[in-house]
């Protein structure tokens, strides 16, 4: 089996996230037998200014092969940010309230997966994994033979941090919606038009729903690595989102079945 590995990012943090990335993700698949060809696509920042996360200050120059065998592809901010959707996206509400800021933010996230997608024939893959390079992988039992095997009847990322969509930090798929879902950016102006506002985790939901995907999740614990390495981060069961607490129960219920469910086939 072939494997796409979309490692993309500003690089922060990566000194702490790389290595649970390297141990408990590329690694262990490649014990599998595997394939994994991996490209990291680097947005070469060398200065964050996040208000929302309280990240401030330089970021260092990112090492060579910092992740297993990657080959990397390293784009500024003004290659990334498609300046026409921005255009659209100033016109609608700052939900934020820190002038469109965290709405570049995620324009720049979109645009790296995008260009994974101009660099890589998707369909040549018989699996694509994406994932942030800012996340420190905190579980040690994850059963990746699982997870790829389950795969095949749709996509699957962490029952963890959906903030009313669905969780974007990590998702392991087919190609045919690996493309959908790496190419996101294009149903954003859609996306406006029908919500007045724009949100990653919503975004995800949006694509997913018009392919008519039914998602799946695990309990795969996520960490953001901060600027200075700084890691903090919450896992709250989302009782005050009732219909999201019913959809991440559903997503969870499905991958058990599917998992279930390939072991007899």
């Amino acid at each position: 089996m072939d494997m796409l590995c979309i490692i993309y990012g500003i690089g922060r943090g990566v000194e702490k996230s790389s290595p649970t990335i390297n141990d408990k993700i590329i690694r262990p698949l490649e014990k599998l037998n595997i394939k994994v060809r991996t490209i990291y696509v680097l947005n070469e920042l060398s200065f964050i200014d996040n208000k929302r996360s309280g990240d401030y200050g330089s970021i260092k120059p990112v090492p060579e092969n910092i992740f297993l065998n990657e080959e990397r592809v390293s784009y500024s901010k003004d290659e990334l940010l498609d300046q026409e959707i921005f255009a659209r996206v100033k016109k609608i509400k700052d939900v934020h309230n820190d002038n469109f800021k965290s709405y570049e933010n995620l324009l720049c996230q979109l645009g790296m997966l995008r260009e994974a997608h101009k660099k890589k024939d998707f369909m040549s893959f018989d699996r694509i994994l994406m994932i942030r390079d800012d996340l420190l992988v905190n579980n040690s039992n994850l059963d990746l033979l699982a997870l790829v095997n389950a795969s095949c009847y749709g996509p699957i990322t962490s029952m963890w941090h959906w903030h009313g969509g669905v969780g974007e930090r990590f998702v392991i798929c087919m190609p045919k919606i690996g493309i959908k879902l790496a190419c996101r950016i294009n149903e954003v102006i859609n996306f406006i038009s029908d919500k007045g506002y724009l949100n990653g985790e919503h975004l995800q939901k949006y694509v997913l729903d018009k392919e008519k995907e039914k998602i799946m999740a695990v309990n795969l614990k996520l960490i953001r690595v901060r600027l200075n390495f700084l890691v903090k981060e919450n896992f709250y069961i989302p009782f005050w989102r009732p219909y999201e607490l019913v959809r991440v129960f559903f997503a969870v219920f499905r991958y058990n079945s599917r998992k279930i469910l390939y072991l007899f086939y």
